[in-house]
């Protein structure tokens, strides 16, 4: 039984996060992309300036939603892949 949820749990554990509007917040959405990845302004704002961008590749599920969810309330829309 324990190795089924095991199983399970790693069908979907990786995925990518894609930034697919930035909205009318853009510098809070910079920090929030910022802080996910650990980049310099230059880099983030670049990532923002080529929507739809990845944001952030293979992550766990939960990291990937609560990210979602930081990105979407700084204004941006953002789906995971």
């Amino acid at each position: 039984m324990a190795a089924l949820a095991v199983a399970a749990g790693c069908a979907d554990d990786d995925v990518d996060v894609m930034l697919t509007e930035v909205g009318d917040r853009p510098v809070a959405v910079i920090a929030e992309v910022r802080a996910a990845n650990g980049l310099g302004l230059q880099e983030a704002k670049l990532l923002i300036d080529g929507v739809p961008s990845k944001i952030v590749k293979d992550v766990s599920r939960d990291q990937g939603e609560r990210l979602v969810r930081r990105l979407e309330r700084a204004g941006a829309t953002a789906d995971l892949e």
